[in-house]
């Protein structure tokens, strides 16, 4: 199994236009005001996107007076705001990095979809995996687990300079080293952001933009494109924004060249940032001040139910495979009523009818490197066109996801309760409001929830929790928990249940002594 880590930076798209204004965030700190500032639009969007990977500048841009095809018409130096040298090397069965490799820090989090995740801190440079009996470089980081170890993990595909590094997957989960420390050195990696004149075509001026930094082999740099940008043209000049310059572009005669002139229209982005450290100080500084911690699930909530476990009833008899350990009547986390109709973006014309009623579902995911994402979203019946005529009975669940709320079909579960965040179905569906009035009582009614014995081996106990609606069965959570001498206990916040186990049977007693943590941090989801 692969676990996908996937790093956590506040960044404008590296494509983005240079002559468009970064969209405001809300007000407040000094990054904000920068971006509400008059100048903001100057050349701003390849700053954030350069200080969202950790770079800064390390001197003033370069401006060549002209430029034909590919001649660079403006080179601005970059550095890392964070580089090391390991102290040691590291090493797993697949990968490893060597002593004195020069390295940069980077911060992870556990899957793409979480609205909240546990962070994970690693340090990426050039070092070597396997392939088959050979070693080949590649940028491999070196990621903190909070077991006080190291695991050491790749880009997916193998894809991208170690400077670069966006995800992580891990050839083994279980492979450990000690951590190596890193010391702190002045910048020694050369970085550029390279803009050239193309060509001229329709009244436009295209200009090719590419991040230049050190590659896998030191003799051969990394080049990363970037995407191009066309600029319009005023008889034959155009103008181009960067960092609070601007560049007036004058094609000659025969549109095969350019001659450059420049200004300076607004002091540099880190310039205004100086009390902060510059962009991407400022950066990472406000996303690690936004961590708030480890992740904390809501005790008592197993995706859509609230357990009660006072309210558990405990069988009086051994039970074998299949048979109910404990049960009881428990309600919905959170239900509600839509307010109004809600016409969603996608195909079909889909639609939340006014009326539809909704169930709140929360889900947290622990990776086996020790990160953990947690996953909150509504679930209601979503009206759409089909080959069958309209249909109002499409279960969706909808989540928060950059500024707006994300759909998708839910891969398990019943209409009355969703079991799972994952999907097995593309869906594009996507609505900026999502007007759910919370209701004081559970519309859905209540639910007949019992704990399974599913199996039991020589070392192990486990158990399902299911509930049960309508005579339609829905499995919430599978729990797996160590035998020790003939006992296995499944923790409930405030309880515990005890089981012993004597040969292929299992007698269970609950007891109000938990210590505060509870199934979901140790079961799995569907």
């Amino acid at each position: 199994m692969r676990l996908l880590l996937t790093l956590l930076v506040f960044s404008a798209p590296a494509g983005a236009s240079a002559q468009e204004p970064a969209p405001p965030s809300a007000p407040g700190g000094a990054i904000e005001a920068l971006l509400d500032s008059s100048v903001a639009p100057a050349g701003l969007s390849e700053r954030l996107s350069t200080a969202a990977i950790g770079l800064e500048p390390a001197g003033e841009p370069r401006i060549s007076e002209a430029g034909r095809r590919d001649e660079p018409l403006l080179v601005a130096p970059l550095r890392l705001v964070e580089e090391g040298r390991l102290d040691a090397a590291i090493a797993t069965p697949d990968h490893r990095l060597a002593a004195e490799t020069l390295v940069t820090r980077r911060r992870f989090a556990a899957g793409i979809r979480a609205e909240q995740s546990d962070q994970l801190e690693a340090w990426c440079g050039v070092g070597e995996t396997r392939r088959g009996s050979r070693w080949s470089p590649a940028a491999v980081c070196m990621v903190h687990t909070p077991d006080g170890q190291a695991n050491l993990g790749v880009p997916p595909y193998g894809i991208g300079p170690w400077w670069l590094v966006s995800s992580l997957t891990f050839s083994n989960m279980d492979h450990r080293a000690p951590r190596v420390s890193v010391t702190p050195v002045e910048p020694v990696s050369e970085f550029s952001y390279v803009v050239s004149f193309i060509r001229v075509r329709n009244g436009e001026m295209r200009l090719s933009r590419r991040l230049i930094g050190p590659g896998l082999d030191e003799r051969r740099p990394a080049e990363i494109p970037l995407r191009t940008l066309d600029a319009p043209m005023e008889g034959r000049t155009a103008v181009y924004h960067y960092d609070g310059l601007e560049l007036t572009l004058t094609a000659n005669r025969y549109l095969d060249a350019v001659t450059t002139t420049s200004r300076r229209i607004a002091p540099s982005v880190d310039q205004r940032l100086a009390a902060e450290g510059g962009l991407a100080h400022a950066l990472r500084e406000r996303a690690e001040g936004e961590d708030e911690g480890p992740v904390q699930p809501t005790p008592g909530v197993i995706g859509g139910v609230r357990l009660r476990p006072e309210a558990l009833v405990v069988s009086s008899v051994p039970v074998a495979q299949g048979g109910a350990l404990a049960s009881g009547d428990m309600l919905h986390v959170r239900t509600g009523r839509v307010s109004r109709e809600v016409a969603l973006e996608g195909s079909m014309n889909p639609l939340i009818r006014a009326g539809a009623i909704a169930h709140q579902v929360e889900v947290l995911r622990t990776s086996p490197i020790g990160a953990r994402s947690l996953s909150t979203f509504w679930c209601l019946p979503v009206s759409a066109l089909t080959v069958f005529g309209r249909q109002d009975d499409q279960q969706t669940c909808f989540r928060r996801r950059r500024g707006r709320y994300e759909g998708i079909w839910p891969a398990a579960g019943r209409n009355w309760l969703t079991t799972t965040d994952r999907t097995l179905t593309p869906l594009s569906r996507y609505t900026a409001d999502l007007p759910v009035e919370e209701s004081e009582t559970d519309l859905i009614g209540a639910m007949h929830v019992r704990f399974e014995l599913h199996r039991i081996t020589p070392s192990s106990v486990v158990v399902r929790v299911v509930a049960r609606h309508d005579e339609e069965d829905a499995v919430i959570l599978t729990v797996s928990r160590p035998l020790e001498n003939g006992v296995a206990v499944l923790p409930l916040w405030t309880h515990r249940l005890v089981l012993n186990i004597s040969a292929d049977q299992a007698t269970a007693t609950l007891s109000a002594d938990g210590d505060g943590s509870g199934l979901t941090e140790v079961g799995l989801y569907p």
